[in-house]
Parts: C-alpha cells; structure tokens; sequence
C-alpha cells in the first residue's frame, strides 16, 4: 500500500510540474502573474488577467506572486488524506461479509475468482488470448470510468426502441446562429426521418457546434442524444478542463422532452464511427442496456441524412452569387468550406440548454466577407488585409487554412477576441517593409527558431504590450 501512495504521489507531482512549467516562458523555472500576462494569446485585456488570476490560484500557494517547483509539489496533507482514505475505502468495497476488515483469505478468494474468470480453459494459466481478452477488459473500465468522469450519462431506451447512431466532422451549411458564445463555429445539417413502425433512438455526433433540423415522420423518434467536441467552456490546456464540459448542439423540430445534450467528448470526435470501427458505437448501446447498435453510419460533411437508412448526403457547392453585404472574391473563399453557403435561423426556434444568439460577426471567411464589404477591412498587397475602422470582434475560427495576415491601422482599436493563427501587426510596424517581413522580424527578435514562410506557418502574437489599444509587438 505503501508503494502505490508512494506512485501516486509521483504522478501528481510530475503533473504539477508540468503544468508549471507550461507558463514558465522566461525559462527561470517560476511562474509569475505578469509572465502569463505577457505570453497570454487572449487579446483582451480583461482576458489576459482573469487567466493569470486563474492560474495563479492554482500554483502560488504562498501567495508571495512567484509559483515555484517547491509550491506546486508540496503534498496538501488533508488532500493526501482523503487519497489514503479512498484508496482503502475501495480496498473495503470487496469486503465479502461487509465486517469492516478485509483479510488475507478474502482478498485470495477474490483474487481466484477473478483469475478463474479469464482462465477459461481452467489450465491454471493466463496465455496469449486470455491475455489479451484481460488487457481488453481493463481498457474498457478505463474507458468507462472516464465516460462517468465527462458526466456522460444515457438517457434509457424503451425495449422496442431502434437504435441509430450517425457522427459527422462538420455540417455543409453555416448557420447565423451561435451556440454557447459566438467563438464557436455552428452549422446546420438536415435529419429526415423515413416512416416506420419501430421507434428511434438517435444519437448524434459531430465534432464541430451543429445544429441538427428535423423533418419527416418525427412521430417516431423516442428521443434523441446529441454531444459535440466543440464547447464554449473548453479551456487552451486539456489537463485544465473542469468537466463535464457542455456541448455546442441544438435541435429543431423536437419537442424539449425528447431532445438530450450530452457533455462534449462523449462520444467520438465526430466521423470516426463506422461499421468496420463500431466498438465506440456498441459500447454505447450496452451502456443503454443493449448488445449492440442496430444502424451506424457516418460522414465527413454533412449536409442532410435519412434515418433509420443513415442516406447522407454531402452539399453541392452553391453557384449562387454572393448574398447583398458580402465581398464576392472573399465569399467564394468562404464556401470552399461550407459548400451550401449561409443560411439564416432564428434562435427562438432552437431547442438546446446553451445560450444562443445571431453572430455580429460570421465565423472565418463569411466575417471577412462581411467586413469587406462594410469597409471595416480593405486589401492590400499581398493578400494582406488592412483593418480601417471598428469590428466589434475577430471572426471565430481564424485558424489553420482560415489563418488571414492583418495591419491594423493608426488609430483604429484591435477588435475583442482572439485572432487564431493569424498574424497582426500595426501600420507602424509594417511601415518600409511588407507586413511578411515585419511578422517574420517578430519570429527572429522572439528567438523563434522555425524557418518556415510566415504565409504558411500559423504566427502567434504571443508578446505584446498594449499601449492605447494599439498592439505592439517586442
């Protein structure tokens, strides 16, 4: 017992060390709050201190202002105590005659039964396939304690019940409409329900914020489970989560009462479920009490699906111009994404526990075509972008092959939010050089090793100070 306090004591502290030293960007082996100002990628002055508050909360427990190794280690005795406690309470749970006491002969006892049970050809011992039949039971209790620990948790199935579960990366179309807060990128997708006698449990997964929209027979749906990667509630680092975290999904043409919102992760990340990889898909069904799925498809990008048949069906990219109040050129980049373009909803009509609410500014490329438009943003050489007057925030998803290059120009505040992976720097700051040469100084004056172009690699304004709104970078 001794040595698995003694384990466990170092994982934690490894831990602990770890996420220390992920703020340590100074290289001094201490962590303070002006650090995390400094380097924090949040635009948002506001942001930026409630993060560094956060943060310091956690490793400061002196509260001199300086988190050190020796903090962050140390062992808080009642916290070591609870451990102790649960881990004998666990040891107690197999007390056979529930006395209070486990002795030697019952934990051997209990220890044969379990042997037994994997050595199913009863020869005394544990070979190859037996092995690996224990092996496969222990990845599944892990699995399943951490489905519990996400909140995950099944609504019951009705014994005639269908169950049919279909996952997707992404829906074709982008909906107005925000789930949960606005930096989050929502789309729509399609679910026609084909007549039928049986009724349907539907499950529903995607990894970006959907909006899922009934038609058909709906009469036969039972009820409907839908979860998401995506949620407003994430946080930058996965070992900071404070789970469950809610999911960025919503319905319409369901009633409240046959609608559930599972935590995010709940199921996979959206199209990794199939027939030929169903082992996710039927541990969900044996969590609903049955053996298996019954119907289990998928795709990429959706743009409606027939179930129970699971006919999905992709969105052909839209030949319509672009709409009145976007940039053409911009738009066309914009439904190289989401194919069927922008469709308009009203959050009245969306059935979902999160808050909701029409986007300012759309998401990634349809934003920038809206603020071309309005002449909140101009081009510039280069594919540059030049931001000329007030955005009430940065497009959400700024980031990958969404990544823009921005000049701010003198005078003109830098918009609330979070910019991705984009590049921004001042007119100042471009003055005499292109704006690639400018973002590509910042890399070499921050000591940044990398060699790659800055139009293809993803630059973070990671240091900055903000000096009348205006950034500027060291």
């Amino acid at each position: 017992m001794a040595r698995e306090y003694a384990r466990r004591a170092t994982i934690r502290r490894r831990h602990a060390i770890n996420q220390l030293l992920g703020f340590d960007y100074n290289g001094d082996y201490t962590v303070t709050r002006a650090e995390i100002i400094e380097y924090s990628r949040s635009l948002d002055a506001t942001q930026r201190e409630e993060e560094a508050d956060s943060q310091m909360a956690r490793f400061d427990r002196d509260g001199d202002g300086v988190a050190t190794l020796e903090e962050v280690t140390q062992i808080d005795p009642e916290e070591e105590q609870k451990e102790r406690d649960l881990f004998l309470n666990g040891l107690l749970a197999l007390d056979p005659d529930d006395d209070g006491q486990l002795t030697v002969l019952e934990l051997s006892r209990i220890a044969k039964k379990v042997f037994d049970h994997f050595d199913q050809n009863e020869n005394g011992l544990i070979d190859k396939g037996e092995h690996h039949r224990l092996f496969q039971y222990q990845s599944e209790k892990r699995i399943r304690q951490r489905l519990i620990s996400k909140g995950c948790v099944y609504p019951v199935a009705s014994v005639d019940a269908e169950l049919v579960l279909f996952s997707t990366y992404q829906a074709g179309v982008l909906a107005n409409t925000w789930i949960g807060k606005p930096s989050v990128e929502t789309s729509i997708a399609d679910v026609i329900i084909e007549p039928g006698q049986a009724p349907l449990y539907i499950i529903l997964d995607s990894y970006h914020s959907t909006i899922w929209r009934f038609s058909g027979a709906t009469e036969r749906v039972e009820k409907v489970v839908a979860s998401s990667f995506d949620s407003h509630e994430r946080k930058s680092g996965y070992s900071d989560q404070d789970w469950p975290l809610a999911s960025a999904v919503a319905a319409i043409g369901i009633d409240e009462d046959r609608f559930h919102a599972l935590p995010a992760e709940c199921l996979t990340n959206g199209a990794n479920i199939s027939n030929e990889h169903r082992g996710g898909a039927d541990r969900i069904a044996q969590i609903i009490g049955r053996s298996a799925m019954n119907v289990i498809a998928n795709e990429y990008n959706v743009g409606s699906v027939k179930l129970p048949q699971a006919t999905a069906q992709r969105v052909m990219l839209s030949k319509k111009p672009a709409p009145e109040g976007f940039d053409a050129l911009m738009w066309r980049d914009a439904i190289r994404y989401k194919p069927g373009g922008l469709e308009n909803v009203d959050p009245a009509s969306l059935v979902t526990s999160q808050a909701v609410g029409v986007y300012k500014v759309l998401p990634h490329q349809f934003g920038l075509a809206q603020l071309l438009a309005s002449g909140a943003l101009e081009r510039i050489k280069n594919s540059w972008l030049l931001i000329t007057d007030a955005m009430p925030h940065w497009p959400a998803r700024l980031t990958g092959s969404h990544r823009e290059d921005f000049v701010v120009k003198d005078g003109v505040n830098i918009p609330e939010g979070y910019p991705g992976h984009s590049c921004v720097i001042t007119e100042a700051q471009a003055a005499g050089r292109l704006p690639s040469q400018a973002c590509r100084k910042r890399m070499i004056d921050r000591g940044n090793e990398q060699e790659s172009s800055p139009k293809l690699a993803p630059i973070r304004q990671e240091l900055y100070e903000e000096s009348d709104n205006i950034i500027v970078t060291n």
